[in-house]
């Protein structure tokens, strides 16, 4: 099995990976959020709609099904708290 995938696997079983949850209220972003969006929002509205292109592609190329896509964000963890040796070789540690 490929590493990556048994690596998901295992982070999947260690309850890393969480399904969104919808809140009650909207989201209040910080004043970061509306600085970065304010600059970036032609550049942002730009790639949305390539995206969006990518994504009718594979739609059409399915016969009409949308693609299943797995997004994974992990914040605050470095290279080698997975314990994967490719990861660690490349942040110039040692195998766990």
């Amino acid at each position: 099995m490929n590493k990556f995938l048994l690596s998901l696997l295992v982070m999947a079983g260690a309850g890393v990976i969480a399904l969104p949850v919808l809140a009650a209220e909207p989201i209040q972003h910080d004043v970061e959020h509306y600085v970065l969006l304010h600059q970036y929002k032609d550049q942002w509205a730009k790639e949305d709609k390539e995206i969006d292109n990518k994504l009718a592609e594979l739609r059409e190329k399915n016969g009409g099904k949308k693609p299943n896509i797995v997004y994974i964000l992990i914040d605050d963890m470095g290279f080698c708290e997975f314990g994967m040796p490719e990861l660690n070789k490349i942040r110039g540690g040692h195998d766990v």
